[in-house]
């Protein structure tokens, strides 16, 4: 069975089952889905912090005198 036939069924099984059946398959996954939610939230911190680094005057400058000293070499 293809994965999106999988999520499909799961889907229509999530959709129609009983809160105890979900309470069920949620306990069964939700350190999984913890985990992954906060690996995804610190991955995006991150690339906030570099998105602000990156346009920093201070890290443009140092980045153009870099640039220069390997223009200087050629």
């Amino acid at each position: 069975m293809k994965t999106a036939a999988k999520r499909e069924k799961l889907h229509d099984f999530v959709d129609s089952a009983y809160d105890l059946q979900v309470k069920a398959i949620y306990g069964k996954i939700e350190d999984y889905i913890t985990r992954k939610s906060s690996d995804s939230i610190i991955k995006m911190k991150k690339m906030d912090v570099m998105k602000q680094a990156l346009n920093h005057p201070l890290f443009l400058a140092e980045r153009k005198e870099v640039k220069d000293d390997f223009d200087a070499i050629k």
